[in-house]
């Protein structure tokens, strides 16, 4: 109920695109974001622009889970659930280059995640891959194919590629993407390798899924309306 009222108290309520602000109307008594909402798309993302893959390289796939977040409810690290065995099973089917790009607060409020991230960072560089920390995710997204990550902001960053997704769920977040994204639960992740090829070889079309939770992606369409 505060929530509502501070968000009824504002005159307006920007949003990224649509989907923010079905989200917003559906969690937030009386938000109004249909009557005082300005969708304009995320000014964040303007200016983000990964290298695309280079012609006749092996794909790059990058595995960046989020952290368990401050509460249960924030919890979408799939590091538990799918981490060591998606990692395997890219490695061992041998198609792919692999990186490794944790959340830099992964393991603080669980010593569960900071165990399994500590053993895929020793592991994969010695089996030929890499674990990538630099300072943006522009940076750890060059020349990579496919992205496979959690609920999480390298979700919506990445999508501005248009490039194939998929999103770790255990089950309870399997619409907040939605659209032609990949879903992958634990069960599916044994078969990591084969998801990524199919995407590989048959990319999907994620003009609407961007459009439905960005916006206008063009780079820099976002910063003059927030301004």
């Amino acid at each position: 109920v505060c929530q509502a009222k501070r968000v009824q108290a504002c005159r307006c309520v920007c949003t990224g695109g649509s989907a923010a602000a079905a989200l917003l109307e559906r969690g937030l008594f009386g938000c109004g974001t249909t009557a005082r909402g300005g969708k304009i798309g995320q000014p964040q993302r303007d200016g983000f622009a990964p290298a695309a893959p280079v012609e006749g390289d092996r794909p790059v796939v990058v595995y960046a889970p989020t952290w368990e977040g401050s509460q249960r409810s924030q919890s979408y690290s799939s590091l538990l659930t799918h981490g060591q065995v998606l990692v395997d099973a890219l490695v061992e089917d041998g198609r792919f280059d692999i990186v490794y790009r944790p959340h830099p607060l992964t393991g603080s409020e669980d010593p569960r995640l900071a165990e399994v991230d500590a053993t895929i960072r020793h592991n994969l560089p010695e089996r030929g891959h890499r674990v990538d920390v630099s300072p943006t995710l522009a940076d750890a997204f060059d020349a990579a194919s496919v992205l496979i990550t959690d609920v999480s902001a390298a979700a919506s960053f990445w999508l501005v590629t248009g490039r194939p997704i998929v999103v770790t769920t255990d089950g309870v977040a399997e619409s907040m993407l939605g659209g032609n994204t990949t879903i992958l639960t634990p069960g599916d992740a044994p078969g990591t390798a084969e998801i990524v090829a199919t995407l590989l070889a048959d990319p999907p079309h994620l003009s609407a899924v961007i459009a439905h939770h960005l916006g206008d992606p063009t780079p820099g369409a976002a910063t003059p309306p927030f301004v």
